[in-house]
């Protein structure tokens, strides 16, 4: 089973978030005091929190000593369970399995695809240009490709075109699926693991769930 947790961030106030982020280690706080953004700031910081938040609802031993990051930029908790991150405009998704996991979550937003058309696979090209929607279309290919690549834990310029992620199952021997799903309006959300026909687990938190860390 996956475990699928999100929460909207847009009613957090500055004094929550500047509350919960003295609960970090120091180097984590600094991470996220680079970003400018105040609305940046706020999606790091929970996707933090709902991973350690998850470990303790699930009877895990949890310890930010253990929160690690793969040559290729991946976070993950050294022996614990498999997590994935993603977020954008207000919303933070972070999936959690058992075997390797990729998520990607895309506000739908007016996006010149024309510029991207050409590095897709032919197939997902032509799914988009024959859609009645091209930009909602794009945004589905989109959220399944990038899931594809941040499960295998591969960047985009290595596997933008290779394989088409439109399909439910990718690859040969090692096969992955892919599964889209809808949060919230305007939003497209894939997940990509190694698990087939797989029980996904959702759940919406509340920001207030954090605020006594």
């Amino acid at each position: 089973m996956i475990d699928l947790w999100y929460l909207d961030t847009v009613n957090v106030s500055q004094i929550d978030m500047e509350s919960m982020l003295k609960s970090l280690p120091n180097n984590m706080h600094k991470e996220i005091m680079r970003f400018q953004n105040h609305q940046d700031r706020r999606l790091k910081l929970y996707s933090k929190l709902m991973v350690k938040k998850y470990f303790e609802v699930s009877n895990r031993t949890f310890s930010w000593s253990n929160w690690q990051i793969s040559p290729g930029g991946k976070p993950f908790y050294s022996g614990g369970k498999k997590f994935n991150i993603s977020h954008s405009g207000s919303f933070v998704t972070v999936a959690f399995s058992d075997k390797e996991i990729g998520i990607d979550i895309e506000k739908c937003s007016d996006f010149d695809i024309s510029t991207v058309l050409d590095y897709l696979h032919v197939q997902e090209k032509e799914f988009i240009l024959d859609a009645n929607d091209s930009s909602d279309a794009f945004f589905t290919v989109w959220t399944r490709k990038e899931a594809y690549l941040k499960a295998k834990g591969i960047g985009i310029v290595e596997g933008l075109h290779h394989e088409n992620c439109l399909e439910p199952s990718i690859g040969f021997e090692n096969k992955w699926f892919t599964t889209s799903l809808s949060i919230a309006a305007n939003y497209k959300l894939a997940l990509c693991s190694q698990i087939p026909n797989i029980q996904i687990n959702k759940l919406e938190l509340d920001p207030t769930l954090f605020y006594n860390e």
